[in-house]
């Protein structure tokens, strides 16, 4: 329990200015409250080895649309390409939003999604970071394993919102009439006005980080707890993806070539 209480005291001020100031405002362009939610909020939580910005995530297939928003990636290994990331680099899109109603969720469910659509070349247990992989058994093997350590993640960040209750049930309505797959859903929904949290679960009713059984999802009402329990469930979540740079050979036998 020592960790946790230390936690709990660590984040005690981000916990009083999100209950009594309003972090997102209405009346701010998206791009000006992203960038304030992730250096108010998300900068106090994360390590440093997680890069924080407001910009655009693309994938190296010409016909993926690149998309916009607040970006966790790699700070160590991130290319220089301005307000760009590469998609392989980029850990989590986190959606932010002053007033989450069913029309906005749906916004935010599709952005998500879009970004989990981003092709990244999987990793495996053979990348030991995202610029060095052993050859061990030779590359193939390696490609075929069917352990995937890089997943996408998506969070959603709601300043208010409508009943809980019914963003709970648009989502899991959502995925039982196919109109979202689950792997391209939020990992969880968070009601910082509210203290409520949706999350994925397993099968047991835990929560459920990356490298764990997906089977549904769940409402949880922490209350005050709510950034304690995003602190520890982002961490541990991020802690688990294995992320594999992009190939820059590849450009570079393109420049070649012509």
């Amino acid at each position: 329990m020592i960790l946790l209480d230390v936690a709990r005291e660590y984040l005690a001020p981000l916990r009083g200015r999100l209950a009594h100031d309003a972090v997102l405002h209405a009346n701010v362009p998206p791009p000006q409250a992203r960038a304030m939610f992730g250096d108010c909020v998300m900068r106090p939580m994360l390590p440093q080895r997680y890069g924080i910005a407001n910009g655009i995530a693309f994938s190296q297939d010409a016909g993926q649309p690149p998309l916009e928003g607040l970006l966790v990636f790699d700070a160590l290994h991130h290319l220089p390409l301005g307000r760009q990331y590469p998609v392989e680099l980029v850990y989590a899109l986190l959606e932010v939003s002053a007033y989450l109603d069913a029309a906005d969720f749906e916004l935010r469910l599709r952005a998500i999604e879009q970004f989990k659509r981003l092709r990244r070349e999987k990793s495996s247990a053979y990348d030991v970071s995202p610029i060095h992989h052993l050859r061990m058994f030779g590359a193939r093997y390696a490609q075929l394993s069917d352990d995937q350590l890089n997943p996408a993640l998506g969070y959603v960040f709601a300043d208010e919102s409508h009943a809980p209750e019914l963003v709970y049930e648009q989502l899991n309505a959502a995925l039982k009439n196919d109109q979202l797959r689950a792997e391209h859903s939020p990992d969880a929904i968070f009601g910082l006005k509210g203290g409520w949290m949706i999350a994925r679960q397993t099968r047991t009713g835990e929560l459920a980080v990356p490298r764990s059984s997906f089977s549904k999802f769940g409402l949880y009402r922490p209350g005050s707890d709510l950034v304690v329990w995003a602190y520890f469930l982002l961490n541990a979540a991020l802690s688990q993806v294995q992320l594999r740079a992009p190939d820059l050979l590849r450009p570079l036998v393109g420049l070649t070539k012509h």
